[in-house]
């Protein structure tokens, strides 16, 4: 679950609310104060807003989930690990996308 980068305390349920959890804490950590980065809820903003553009061009099914899902996932995973993590997420995709297109 959600924890401080920094104590690793546990995030309480009423403050894990995307976006509005870091505004109410006002970007520091229940416990030991420490500022938690705007990253996190830049993040979510970003997630919800693409989310969003996807589910208007390509409306909304289980199989765009799964695509869009997949897309975000790869998105991260590019960003903190390895490349042949990165390869194996990123033949899933296009697998998925063949098998939408068939």
């Amino acid at each position: 679950g959600s924890h401080c980068p920094s104590c690793d305390h546990r995030v309480r349920k009423r403050h894990n609310i995307p976006v509005l959890g870091w505004l109410i804490l006002r970007g520091r950590c229940s416990d030991c104060g420490t500022k938690i980065s705007v990253r996190y809820p830049l993040v979510e903003l970003l997630t919800a807003a693409l989310f969003a553009i996807f589910h208007v061009q390509y409306g909304f099914s289980p199989a765009t989930l799964l695509v869009f899902t997949i897309g975000l996932v790869l998105g991260v995973l590019r960003q903190r690990t390895s490349l042949t993590v990165c390869m194996m997420v990123h033949f899933m995709y296009n697998a998925t996308l063949v098998l939408m297109g068939s």
